[in-house]
């Protein structure tokens, strides 16, 4: 990864090792966490609104870090997402009732797609196309995925250990230490991380703003299709189905996540 200014190679480091730690906790998250509102005894109506509240509060968080991340900065933004996260995977294992999951859900942003993605990965991508040439840059978005689907199958076996109520809260707990070790290496990033001034100024050209609304609508289309089967529901659906033991789907998700990082 060639840098297109001092600093960027190490910040594209950093970038990508807290992304990769990140998407470990999320790829645990997304297999056992339909199997621990199931454990607390919630019916799948009950499940649906919790996984639909975690990606509500992921779509929410995702346009205020758009709107905000490049005026409070993206150093400081990095940490208050990762910290919000944390702490609310924290309250998850604690919660007692269905409307304080329903909150945790909605405020921690959780994401039971199985793939990174939120307002994180958003500043992510800005910083990463800012931090290296314009010759590097495709192959640095792809090492950069690449990463992350290999921390999604590691996070993805790792969530076939717990196999009870007490195992799932436990896994939730470090679900949040996970989150809380990537807040430690955003401020070692350099200053250069920051949008600049003049680049929050110029404003989008009307072809631009076409290309961008076009992926815009595939994306949302693309996601309304996705948004029927989240990892979540599905490690779900094949144990209560199929009877699947979940170190088992674990693995089954973690093959698919190594799979698609070949790609």
């Amino acid at each position: 990864m060639s840098d297109g200014a001092p600093g960027g190679r190490r910040d594209v480091y950093l970038i990508s090792s807290a992304a990769m730690i990140r998407s470990v906790a999320i790829g645990s998250l997304s297999v056992f966490f339909g199997l621990y509102l199931a454990s607390r005894g919630f019916n799948e109506i009950r499940i649906g609104f919790l996984i639909a509240s975690g990606l509500a509060g992921m779509a929410f968080g995702t346009l205020l870090a758009g709107s905000f991340a490049d005026r409070f900065g993206r150093r400081k933004m990095f940490v208050l997402i990762s910290a919000v996260m944390a702490v609310a995977g924290v309250a998850l294992a604690l919660a007692d009732t269905f409307v304080t999951v329903l909150i945790g859900s909605f405020i921690g942003m959780v994401n039971s797609m199985g793939r990174e993605r939120g307002p994180a990965q958003a500043i992510d991508q800005s910083v990463l196309a800012q931090s290296v040439s314009a010759e590097t840059r495709t192959a640095t978005f792809s090492k950069y995925t690449f990463l992350l689907d290999v921390g999604t199958a590691i996070g993805s076996l790792a969530a076939g250990i717990p196999h009870s109520l007490h195992g799932y809260r436990l896994a939730l707990l470090v679900y949040s230490g996970m989150l809380a070790l990537s807040c430690a290496i955003y401020p070692l990033m350099s200053a250069q991380v920051e949008a600049k001034s003049v680049e929050r100024a110029v404003p989008l050209s009307p072809q631009s703003r076409k290309l961008i609304g076009g992926f815009a609508f595939l994306s949302v289309m693309d996601s309304l299709g996705g948004g029927f089967i989240t990892r979540t529901l599905l490690s779900y659906w094949f144990i209560q189905r199929f009877g699947v033991d979940p170190a088992w789907v674990g693995v089954l998700f973690a093959g698919a996540s190594l799979v698609n990082s070949v790609s």
